[in-house]
């Protein structure tokens, strides 16, 4: 799963001058999302910062929490 910049920085809880550091180094890569927006894997962000955060609230991706019962809601 591909999430925004904004949303990644949210999701491993750093900010985005953080975030845009490590894609400077290398250590994080981005991809363009079918909107033409910037978005980074989930999976890379675990790789690099470790477990992501609960985000109960993003209006746009599902909870990533696979133990709570939002992760079976489907995003709106």
């Amino acid at each position: 799963m591909n999430v925004e910049l904004t949303d990644a920085a949210r999701l491993v809880g750093v900010s985005r001058l953080t975030l845009n550091k490590k894609l400077k180094e290398g250590t994080l890569s981005v991809s363009t999302d079918r909107r033409g927006k910037s978005a980074v894997s989930t999976a890379e962000l675990r790789k690099v910062f470790g477990p992501l955060k609960v985000v109960h609230d993003s209006p746009r991706y599902q909870c990533l929490c696979p133990l709570c019962l939002c992760a079976r809601q489907p995003a709106q």
